[in-house]
């Protein structure tokens, strides 16, 4: 065998072993990527991650919504989000940020939609929830599931709760329980 025909088998069998090495990487990393998140629009026209978007009224920023990813249906007017973020700011510039693992916006209404482990965050407490509603048109904040608010000296849970922006008022509904502590008194 000649120097130049070992060279050449050499070289034709380390592309080979090269070739089914990147093959077998590609499979590897095919076969343990995790699956597409379900989705409940209809199709994507638009796919985006670092998504951000700032709703206005008459100059004054009402919400600014965040997400690490978004997905637009421009037919239907909805973008389904992940990893949400949504800041509203109240009339008098209280901000409350909203934080969740899902989120749906309705482009034209300027409703939001938050579900999984939505926690709520208010200079004077935190709210945590399975699901929250924002109505752009009475700009209220609705949970309608169970929810638990907490602050430094309460705690309440209750079947629903809603806080309107306009007048800064956090309601209570159905069952409430509660409880109230009273502040330390100096020695």
């Amino acid at each position: 065998m000649t120097p130049f025909r070992r060279k050449r088998i050499f070289f034709m069998l380390f592309a080979l072993g090269l070739i089914l090495v990147t093959l077998l990487l590609f499979l590897v990393e095919y076969l343990t990527a995790p699956p597409a998140a379900p989705t409940s629009l209809q199709r994507t026209d638009i796919s985006l991650s670092r998504f951000r978007h700032t709703a206005t009224e008459k100059e004054r920023i009402l919400w600014t919504l965040s997400a690490d990813r978004a997905d637009y249906d421009r037919q239907a007017g909805m973008v389904e989000m992940t990893g949400v973020m949504v800041t509203y700011i109240s009339e008098d510039h209280t901000p409350l940020t909203a934080r969740s693992h899902k989120g749906l916006a309705d482009v034209n209404a300027k409703d939001v939609r938050l579900t999984e482990k939505v926690e709520v965050t208010h200079p004077l407490y935190l709210l945590e929830s399975e699901a929250l509603l924002y109505a752009s048109d009475t700009q209220v904040l609705a949970s309608p599931v169970k929810t638990r608010v907490t602050g430094t000296q309460f705690q309440m849970e209750a079947d629903a709760a809603s806080y309107e922006l306009p007048s800064g008022v956090l309601r209570l509904t159905g069952q409430v329980k509660g409880v109230l502590h009273a502040p330390m008194s100096s020695p």
